[in-house]
């Protein structure tokens, strides 16, 4: 009787993973995709200009706001090229200024026909933000991330509103592992992503009273211009240089070098060059009848971040020491 319950349970949980892996796979009607305006944000590179490309291609009417003249062009110049029937519409938006997402809203507004609203929003925009330790950032170091992170997703998605409401749209936000792990060494970059994670879940019970849903997607290390060494290693000399002498002192040269040579440069090893893993979490969420709350990018995301994220904080820890191994600042030494 026993064997025979657990091999009940045992069909029921498979059949119940083809199910959900079936309606999971299910997509709406492709030729409503002309039909469809979407809007991205931070499409000058990365997974936003990739995105906006394929969802071009895939017949969906494009809004890619871009900071960049050189991104602007860069996608008129792809448009062009493919000739299709559709719209690929760059656009100036910074943001974190208010005043630049207010004309972007009515710039769009202008260009959607009476009546349809808008399908789609992925709030895409981010930057990695300084590296270092937390003596070393400055309330400044903080805004600056989250202007871009965080305070500007949510301008962006409280402004566009009207145009979501009117088309029961979806808004795509972009989180990260590190809105589940806080990694030493980039504070102010978690903690944008934590906000992020917090956000979302509140406009999500909130929305869907109006039939707008909102979906998370966390990758997991991806090789980009967040996680372009000369930039990781410009931000953290920067960063580290422009600490109070004191603090300086207190780590060390060897600190700075051993931090500059391996632990920058790991970050970077283990990042997935497979940038189009992220891209098609953005498209899922967008094009599925059955999309998921949240999509966890990445071999290392599923793997290894998520389920780490369920320990408890003194076992992340421990882990984290194991794998990470910083160096000994410069003043720890001396007390050996």
């Amino acid at each position: 009787m026993e064997v025979c319950s657990l091999t009940v349970i045992a069909v029921v949980v498979v059949l119940g993973f083809i199910l959900n892996r079936f309606l999971r796979s299910l997509r709406i009607n492709r030729y409503s995709y002309a039909l469809k305006y979407v809007l991205i944000t931070g499409c000058d590179t990365g997974f936003g200009n990739i995105t906006a490309k394929k969802l071009y291609q895939m017949g969906f009417n494009v809004f890619a706001a871009c900071l960049t003249e050189a991104g602007k062009e860069e996608l008129v110049q792809f448009a062009n090229n493919e000739n299709k029937s559709n719209k690929m519409i760059p656009f100036s938006m910074d943001v974190t200024k208010t005043e630049s997402i207010k004309e972007g809203y009515s710039f769009v507004e202008g260009q959607i026909p009476h009546g349809k609203g808008l399908w789609g929003l992925v709030n895409n925009a981010g930057i990695a933000g300084p590296v270092g330790g937390i003596e070393f950032f400055t309330k400044a170091h903080y805004q600056r991330v989250l202007d871009v992170n965080a305070l500007g997703m949510f301008d962006v998605t409280t402004h566009f509103l009207p145009l979501l409401k009117i088309g029961k749209g979806r808004i795509v936000n972009t989180a990260s592992i590190m809105g589940r792990l806080g990694f030493a060494g980039i504070a102010p970059y978690c903690v944008s992503k934590y906000a992020v994670e917090a956000f979302s879940d509140s406009a999500r019970r909130q929305l869907k009273l109006w039939g707008v849903s909102v979906h998370i997607v966390e990758p997991g290390f991806f090789r980009t211009n967040i996680t372009d060494l000369s930039l990781l290693e410009e931000n953290y000399r920067k960063t580290f240089y422009g600490a109070d002498p004191k603090v300086i002192e207190e780590y060390g040269q060897e600190f700075f070098k051993e931090t500059m040579e391996v632990q920058l440069k790991k970050s970077v090893v283990i990042a997935n060059k497979n940038i189009h893993l992220v891209r098609d979490a953005y498209i899922h969420a967008l094009t599925a009848v059955y999309p998921y709350v949240r999509y966890y990018v990445g071999p290392d995301a599923h793997l290894f971040y998520i389920p780490l994220a369920f320990l408890p904080g003194a076992i992340q820890d421990k882990i984290f020491a194991v794998l990470s191994k910083p160096p000994l600042p410069a003043a720890l030494k001396k007390k050996k």
